[in-house]
């Protein structure tokens, strides 16, 4: 599988096992890259090398819910533009991060334009790593709809518990960009004012919020272990992060 095949291919699983086998195969692709674009970025663009792991799942995420199918991304047609959008993704993770810790001044050449060498080769190690970690958050993220999202719900009212449902399937299919903001609405409300977009936006952050504390709950007796859920954290971190945009 080429890269720019990987890169449209890529996507959240779905159950389906005709979906998710190709967009597996595609991440196992993808992910690898970004490592070698991030370690090419903190050796000739000086940024720090502990911001290269966080930049590249962050990165890997962004395009997994949905970043592959911007305008910018589908203008890539070859996999040289594609490792060239790659490469800004995460260029901009990496410069937010700073920003946040106010570190931006200690880049030395942030802006430095250098020809990418295609030629570095992961090691085996580096590429089992990367198909273990694929697996562990595919593993979450089915875990996570088949099972976290049902029981959450189950836990509220009746009507409570449907909003919470509905919210994280509108969540998800905003995230894969199968639907829009505006379309949203209209389904959950029926009307497309000011109103009705607050009261969506408020119903997301709400469903979200009500599964944080439900895998919290479930750490704190005992039901699941820290490492799951901080995968089972990051599938609503992927929910926060472009569904209610």
């Amino acid at each position: 599988m080429t890269i720019v095949e990987a890169f449209r291919l890529l996507g959240c699983l779905v159950g389906d096992p005709a979906i998710d086998h190709p967009r597996q195969e595609a991440a196992a692709v993808l992910l690898p890259e970004l490592r070698r674009l991030a370690q090419w970025l903190v050796r000739r663009s000086g940024f720090p090398e502990q911001l290269a792991d966080d930049a590249v799942n962050q990165a890997f995420c962004n395009l997994m819910t949905g970043g592959n199918r911007s305008n910018a991304a589908l203008a890539c047609d070859s996999d040289q533009r594609v490792k060239g959008f790659l490469k800004e993704c995460l260029r901009n993770v990496m410069l937010d991060e700073l920003r946040r810790q106010g570190r931006v001044e200690q880049l030395d050449a942030a802006g430095t334009s250098v020809r990418f060498d295609a030629g570095t080769v992961d090691s085996p190690e580096e590429l089992a790593i990367a198909s273990q970690e694929i697996a562990r958050r595919q593993s979450a993220q089915r875990e996570f709809y088949e099972r976290i999202v049902p029981a959450a719900a189950s836990m509220l009212r009746p009507d409570a518990g449907r909003d919470l449902t509905q919210a994280v399937q509108h969540m998800r299919l905003l995230a894969t960009g199968e639907m829009d903001f505006k379309t949203v609405v209209m389904q959950a409300t029926g009307k497309d004012d000011v109103t009705a977009h607050s009261a969506v936006h408020q119903r997301h952050s709400r469903a979200r919020r009500r599964l944080v504390e439900y895998i919290e709950s479930l750490v704190a007796e005992g039901h699941v272990t820290t490492e799951r859920a901080e995968d089972l954290r990051w599938c609503v971190s992927q929910l926060q992060r472009r569904g209610s945009s």
